[in-house]
């Protein structure tokens, strides 16, 4: 990938604080060697962590690219080719997109200093690399 990954969108980023309601929620994690994830959860425990890479192609463009989709609870993965290309803002705090994200497109951060040790399927399935 030829793009770059701005320290900006660096971070784990909630949908929670804007689904009202809602029985689901989406995390959205973008690490600063340009891989990262999301994590679909539900009310009723399910989660489905979709693993990607990302940059930003151009000023104001984050694409981002899914490789394997993970149902942490029945333990099985299979693989993702969804492609997503959206015009994003960022603030201190805040992360909107203009395409959906799983179900979302607007996040708040919820931590900078992100890990791959924060994929909650990362034990069912390793990275392969290092972590930078």
């Amino acid at each position: 990938m030829g793009g770059v990954h701005p320290d900006e969108l660096i971070g784990l980023w909630d949908s929670a604080p804007f689904e009202y309601g809602a029985m689901e929620a989406t995390m959205l994690a973008l690490l600063p060697d340009g891989r990262g994830w999301s994590e679909l959860a539900n009310a009723a425990g399910a989660l489905l962590v979709r693993r990607l890479t990302w940059e930003v192609s151009r000023p104001g463009v984050i694409e981002l690219r899914f490789a394997v989709a993970i149902d942490v609870a029945a333990g099985e993965q299979d693989p993702d080719s969804e492609f997503v290309r959206a015009q994003y803002s960022v603030s201190e705090a805040e992360l909107r997109l203009s395409e959906l994200v799983d179900y979302a497109r607007q996040f708040a951060l919820k931590k900078r200093d992100v890990g791959m040790a924060d994929d909650p399927s990362a034990e069912l399935v390793p990275y392969a690399g290092p972590e930078h």
